[in-house]
């Protein structure tokens, strides 16, 4: 059985949070890190966003609005796959590296 299998076995038998094994846990930390980015580069496109429409008029607003909002999604998906890539090419290499251990067997 995998290691990743394996902790998520072991976590699901005892329902504890802190049982996760340490495979489990290098998947969680990327997932709040890009959860966190999302909602922060959100909430300051809206921000922005609201800055804008009391000091612009509408016309103009409208267009510019819409590419704030086009380019933070952009910007955030580009992020998030570069992000991603680096965290699956480490999880890859701590792979490679941590030593072998055998699996236990339920």
């Amino acid at each position: 059985m995998r290691a990743a299998t394996w902790a998520w076995t072991k976590a699901a038998q005892s329902r504890s949070p802190t049982s996760l094994g340490s495979s489990v846990s290098r998947c969680i930390r990327p997932i709040t890190t890009m959860t966190l980015a999302w909602g922060v580069g959100l909430v300051a496109e809206s921000a922005a966003s609201c800055a804008l429409v009391f000091v612009m008029a509408i016309a103009p607003f409208m267009p510019a609005s819409a590419a704030i909002g086009c380019s933070t999604l952009g910007a955030l998906t580009v992020w998030t796959f570069r992000y991603a890539k680096r965290r699956v090419t480490a999880a890859k290499a701590h792979r490679d590296h941590a030593p072998h251990r055998p699996a236990e067997t339920p």
